[in-house]
């Protein structure tokens, strides 16, 4: 028997659910907070692939970035201005 089971004070399954759902909401919020608090700024953005000429790397806060660029970027550290939030990643400009 797992010792989950042998705890006096377990959370009922439809609390923990909802306790989840608050925790990825709460998530999603500050990483899209964190990423707006980026815009407009410069970040070192190490870049790993290329899909019709736009690269993409992450920064060392690990926000995806996509650069449009036709020179070859892969494995480079390039200095990018961050300027929008596009869903989940960030699209920039190479300064």
């Amino acid at each position: 028997m797992a010792k989950s089971k042998l705890l006096i004070n377990n959370v009922k399954p439809e609390t923990a659910k909802k306790r989840s759902e608050l925790l990825r909401t709460l998530a999603q919020k500050k990483s899209k907070d964190f990423r707006r608090s980026l815009i407009n700024k410069g970040a070192s953005v190490l870049i790993e692939q290329k899909k019709n000429d736009i690269w993409t790397g992450l920064t060392d806060n690990y926000v995806r970035v996509e650069v449009p660029s036709s020179k070859d970027l892969s494995n480079k550290i390039i200095k990018v201005k961050l300027n929008e939030i596009k869903g989940q990643h960030m699209s920039g400009t190479i300064i």
